[in-house]
């Protein structure tokens, strides 16, 4: 299957639960005044989070459209409990990939002063890695009795 009609899928497949995935969403990330944090849906969840989160992870896209589509299209009066009824597999699908989803906002991940995944230099700095040696055997032996 090529990226375009993966992208499709994922977008047909959203679109049949995308009231669901708005207010559940919400449940599980409102928005939090005190330290100036957009809710789910204010980061953009439904209509580009989740999309790619799906696209990166399309083996839980099927699990996680199949969990919502359980859930009623309307709010319910405890969205947390309704969530909580789909049961535990059902529930970490759900819950894990929305907020997964909320951390691919770069909004967010500025607001937390994350940046976000970094890749590491593998190759070791040996010119640091000497200086903190010399400096250890320049002090001399130290031996403290237990």
């Amino acid at each position: 299957m090529n990226i375009l009609n993966l992208q499709k899928e994922i977008q047909m497949d959203l679109t049949s639960v995308r009231a669901q995935a708005t207010w559940a969403s919400d449940v599980l990330i409102p928005t939090d005044d005190v330290n100036g944090m957009p809710s789910a849906t204010d980061a953009g969840m439904v209509d580009t989070l989740l999309p790619r989160a799906l696209k990166a992870r399309p083996d839980l896209s099927g699990a996680f459209v199949a969990a919502l589509g359980r859930l009623p299209s309307d709010e319910p009066a405890d969205g947390l409990d309704a969530l909580r009824g789909l049961g535990d597999a059902e529930f970490q699908c759900v819950s894990h990939m929305i907020a997964g989803a909320y951390f691919l906002s770069d909004d967010v991940r500025l607001r937390l002063r994350y940046p976000g995944q970094e890749a590491l230099s593998l190759e070791p700095d040996y010119d640091e890695i000497q200086e903190i040696t010399d400096r250890v055997r320049a002090r001399g032996r130290r031996y403290v009795a237990p």
